[in-house]
């Protein structure tokens, strides 16, 4: 009885400590039809204990124009969170599924903005994308809320992308060209010299 019991009261502690680590976790599932500040999305974040968590971000582009990265802004409602951050070092560095270019962290005053940078594998049209990204409010330990929205392709990369697709495109059609002309060539070349050969 008394090895039930033990066995039962480490199993319990052990569910509530589980329980405290991720009970700071969320995860937000939103939608976009539009990119810039203007399509934005704020969902507050009811921090507790400990203070540190991971957040699962999935986002569904609905709009017309591919995504080139992502904001997340932290956004006070109505405590300070100067001190919030977002946490990118080892073994917290953010998450995508999409190949990441970069990603930059500013730590202001005003609340903590990260920017993940993935151009070079945009989130096209009617694709999901999911991402995971660390906070530490362990100084404040006040209630804060991320702000998120995706941004378009930078234009040189819009440019690169029709200037690869035109130019494989005319490369097509001129192989097309030249081996229709060449068979034309050939076609009168042969009949030439068959009537060449009759003669």
């Amino acid at each position: 009885m008394k090895k039930v019991f033990t066995a039962f009261s480490s199993l319990l502690l052990i569910m509530l400590l589980l329980s405290s680590v991720l009970a700071d976790d969320a995860k937000i599932t939103a939608t976009f039809d539009g990119t810039g500040k203007g399509a934005a999305r704020q969902y507050t974040h009811k921090d507790k204990d400990p203070f540190k968590g991971r957040i699962d971000v999935e986002v569904v582009n609905t709009g017309a124009e591919p995504w080139g990265g992502i904001y997340y802004e932290i956004v006070n409602v109505g405590w300070d969170v100067s001190t919030v951050d977002f946490v990118v070092t080892a073994p917290y560095e953010p998450i995508s599924v999409q190949n990441l270019s970069n990603h930059t962290v500013n730590d202001n005053k005003s609340g903590a903005v990260m920017f993940m940078d993935f151009h070079k594998d945009p989130v096209m049209p009617g694709s999901t994308a999911t991402f995971t990204l660390y906070t530490d409010n362990t100084i404040s330990r006040n209630w804060f809320a991320i702000r998120i929205y995706p941004t378009p392709m930078p234009p040189s990369t819009i440019r690169s992308f029709v200037s690869v697709g035109g130019t494989v495109l005319l490369l097509g059609l001129g192989a097309v060209f030249v081996r229709r002309n060449h068979k034309v060539k050939m076609e009168k070349f042969l009949t030439r010299k068959s009537l060449c050969f009759l003669l």
